[in-house]
Protein backbone atom coordinates (compact mmCIF):
# COMPACT_ATOMS: atom_id res chain seq x y z
CA UNK A 1 0.00 0.00 0.00
CA UNK A 2 1.40 3.69 -0.67
CA UNK A 3 1.95 5.89 1.92
CA UNK A 4 -0.50 8.52 -0.11
CA UNK A 5 -2.82 5.89 0.93
CA UNK A 6 -2.63 5.54 4.37
CA UNK A 7 -4.08 8.69 5.70
CA UNK A 8 -2.59 9.63 8.57
CA UNK A 9 -2.24 7.49 10.88
CA UNK A 10 -1.92 9.28 13.98
CA UNK A 11 -5.69 10.04 13.20
CA UNK A 12 -6.89 7.51 15.58
CA UNK A 13 -4.75 9.08 18.58
CA UNK A 14 -6.43 12.44 17.51
CA UNK A 15 -10.28 10.69 18.23
CA UNK A 16 -9.02 8.74 21.16
CA UNK A 17 -11.33 10.98 23.80
CA UNK A 18 -14.63 9.45 22.09
CA UNK A 19 -14.14 6.50 24.01
CA UNK A 20 -15.01 8.20 27.08
CA UNK A 21 -17.88 9.89 25.72
CA UNK A 22 -20.15 7.25 26.60
CA UNK A 23 -18.70 6.91 31.06
CA UNK A 24 -21.66 8.64 33.05
CA UNK A 25 -18.76 10.40 35.07
CA UNK A 26 -16.07 10.95 32.42
CA UNK A 27 -18.09 12.73 29.66
CA UNK A 28 -17.37 16.13 30.83
CA UNK A 29 -13.53 15.57 30.99
CA UNK A 30 -13.47 14.42 27.69
CA UNK A 31 -15.01 18.00 26.47
CA UNK A 32 -12.39 19.66 29.03
CA UNK A 33 -9.48 17.99 27.29
CA UNK A 34 -10.59 18.73 23.73
CA UNK A 35 -11.66 22.63 24.64
CA UNK A 36 -8.05 22.61 26.29
CA UNK A 37 -6.27 21.25 23.42
CA UNK A 38 -7.98 23.10 20.36
CA UNK A 39 -8.35 26.03 22.75
CA UNK A 40 -12.43 26.35 21.88
CA UNK A 41 -14.45 27.85 24.98
CA UNK A 42 -17.19 26.53 23.94
CA UNK A 43 -16.57 23.10 24.11
CA UNK A 44 -14.87 23.96 27.78
CA UNK A 45 -18.11 25.34 28.55
CA UNK A 46 -20.15 22.58 27.32
CA UNK A 47 -17.35 20.55 30.15
CA UNK A 48 -18.86 22.75 32.63
CA UNK A 49 -22.79 21.46 31.62
CA UNK A 50 -22.15 18.49 31.58
CA UNK A 51 -20.04 18.61 34.73
CA UNK A 52 -22.97 20.29 36.62
CA UNK A 53 -25.38 16.79 37.07
CA UNK A 54 -22.61 14.62 38.13
CA UNK A 55 -21.57 16.84 40.49
CA UNK A 56 -25.36 17.44 41.76
CA UNK A 57 -26.25 13.95 41.67
CA UNK A 58 -22.75 13.41 44.08
CA UNK A 59 -24.45 15.52 46.49
CA UNK A 60 -27.74 14.01 46.56
CA UNK A 61 -26.34 10.52 46.72
CA UNK A 62 -26.34 9.57 50.57
CA UNK A 63 -26.68 7.09 53.28
CA UNK A 64 -30.22 7.38 53.70
CA UNK A 65 -32.88 5.91 51.47
CA UNK A 66 -33.80 7.45 47.64
CA UNK A 67 -35.34 10.26 47.70
CA UNK A 68 -37.15 11.68 44.21
CA UNK A 69 -34.36 14.25 44.39
CA UNK A 70 -31.77 11.86 43.92
CA UNK A 71 -33.52 9.97 41.57
CA UNK A 72 -33.95 12.96 39.13
CA UNK A 73 -30.09 13.75 39.90
CA UNK A 74 -29.17 9.78 38.40
CA UNK A 75 -31.53 10.69 35.47
CA UNK A 76 -29.93 14.17 34.45
CA UNK A 77 -26.73 12.41 34.49
CA UNK A 78 -28.28 9.74 32.18
CA UNK A 79 -29.67 12.03 30.00
CA UNK A 80 -26.13 14.54 29.82
CA UNK A 81 -24.01 11.07 29.09
CA UNK A 82 -26.05 10.86 26.02
CA UNK A 83 -26.07 14.31 24.90
CA UNK A 84 -22.30 14.45 25.76
CA UNK A 85 -21.66 11.33 23.28
CA UNK A 86 -24.07 12.98 20.99
CA UNK A 87 -22.09 15.83 20.68
CA UNK A 88 -19.16 14.63 20.68
CA UNK A 89 -19.48 12.73 17.45
CA UNK A 90 -21.15 15.66 16.20
CA UNK A 91 -17.83 17.82 16.60
CA UNK A 92 -15.11 15.07 15.97
CA UNK A 93 -14.47 16.43 12.68
CA UNK A 94 -14.15 20.25 13.90
CA UNK A 95 -12.28 19.33 16.80
CA UNK A 96 -9.81 17.46 13.81
CA UNK A 97 -9.83 20.50 11.70
CA UNK A 98 -8.79 22.77 14.45
CA UNK A 99 -5.80 20.53 15.63
CA UNK A 100 -4.73 20.78 12.05
CA UNK A 101 -4.61 24.44 11.98
CA UNK A 102 -7.95 25.43 10.25
CA UNK A 103 -9.97 28.58 11.22
CA UNK A 104 -13.54 29.11 10.31
CA UNK A 105 -13.95 31.85 7.32
CA UNK A 106 -15.40 34.37 10.29
CA UNK A 107 -11.64 34.16 11.70
CA UNK A 108 -9.32 34.49 9.00
CA UNK A 109 -5.85 33.04 9.33
CA UNK A 110 -3.18 35.52 9.69
CA UNK A 111 -1.26 35.17 6.64
CA UNK A 112 -3.45 33.27 4.42
CA UNK A 113 -3.91 36.85 2.19
CA UNK A 114 -0.26 36.88 2.07
CA UNK A 115 -0.38 33.22 0.94
CA UNK A 116 -2.95 33.58 -1.62
CA UNK A 117 -1.26 36.83 -3.14
CA UNK A 118 1.47 34.04 -4.66
CA UNK A 119 0.41 30.33 -4.37
CA UNK A 120 2.71 28.07 -2.62
CA UNK A 121 4.04 24.97 -4.41
CA UNK A 122 3.22 22.08 -2.27
CA UNK A 123 6.39 19.99 -3.90
CA UNK A 124 9.13 22.86 -3.30
CA UNK A 125 8.36 24.92 -0.28
CA UNK A 126 9.85 25.16 3.22
CA UNK A 127 8.13 23.26 5.99
CA UNK A 128 6.91 26.53 7.51
CA UNK A 129 5.33 27.42 4.38
CA UNK A 130 3.15 24.11 4.48
CA UNK A 131 2.63 24.57 8.14
CA UNK A 132 0.91 28.06 7.19
CA UNK A 133 -1.28 25.97 4.34
CA UNK A 134 -5.42 26.06 5.66
CA UNK A 135 -5.79 22.38 7.47
CA UNK A 136 -2.12 21.17 7.14
CA UNK A 137 -0.04 22.45 10.13
CA UNK A 138 3.29 21.43 11.86
CA UNK A 139 2.80 17.96 11.89
CA UNK A 140 0.90 17.48 8.26
CA UNK A 141 3.85 19.62 7.36
CA UNK A 142 6.43 17.08 8.22
CA UNK A 143 4.13 14.49 6.66
CA UNK A 144 4.11 16.13 3.26
CA UNK A 145 7.78 16.58 3.30
CA UNK A 146 8.47 13.27 4.03
CA UNK A 147 6.20 12.37 1.07
CA UNK A 148 7.12 14.14 -1.71
CA UNK A 149 10.81 13.23 -0.92
CA UNK A 150 9.71 9.55 -2.01
CA UNK A 151 7.14 11.34 -4.92
CA UNK A 152 6.08 14.91 -6.02
CA UNK A 153 2.21 15.97 -5.65
CA UNK A 154 0.99 15.26 -8.87
CA UNK A 155 -1.88 18.10 -7.56
CA UNK A 156 -3.41 19.91 -4.78
CA UNK A 157 -6.38 17.33 -4.46
CA UNK A 158 -3.15 14.88 -4.64
CA UNK A 159 -2.01 16.68 -1.82
CA UNK A 160 -4.92 17.41 0.50
CA UNK A 161 -5.71 13.36 -0.34
CA UNK A 162 -1.96 12.08 1.07
CA UNK A 163 -2.98 14.80 4.57
CA UNK A 164 -6.09 13.30 4.87
CA UNK A 165 -7.67 16.62 4.48
CA UNK A 166 -11.63 17.09 4.21
CA UNK A 167 -13.23 18.80 1.17
CA UNK A 168 -13.48 22.07 2.97
CA UNK A 169 -10.29 22.74 3.67
CA UNK A 170 -9.37 21.44 0.16
CA UNK A 171 -11.49 24.44 -1.17
CA UNK A 172 -9.98 27.18 0.96
CA UNK A 173 -6.60 25.59 -0.21
CA UNK A 174 -7.01 25.33 -3.75
CA UNK A 175 -6.86 29.31 -3.64
CA UNK A 176 -3.45 29.34 -1.84
CA UNK A 177 -1.37 26.26 -3.10
CA UNK A 178 -0.35 24.79 -6.31
CA UNK A 179 1.77 21.45 -7.44
CA UNK A 180 4.21 23.55 -9.63
CA UNK A 181 4.60 21.98 -12.72
CA UNK A 182 3.35 18.60 -11.62
CA UNK A 183 -0.40 19.97 -11.68
CA UNK A 184 -1.26 19.44 -15.31
CA UNK A 185 0.81 16.54 -15.71
CA UNK A 186 -1.15 13.49 -14.68
CA UNK A 187 1.36 10.40 -14.09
Amino acid sequence: MDEVERKRPWAVFELAWLAVLPLPFLSWAAFAYIGLRAKHRPWLIAAAVYLAPVLFMFTEIGPGPNTALTDLAVGLVFLATIAATAHGFAIRHEYRERLAGFRPLDQPRRGLLRLAARRVDVNHATEEELAALPGVGMMGAEVAQRLRRERPFRSVEHFADALGLTPALLANLRHVASAGEQEGDQR
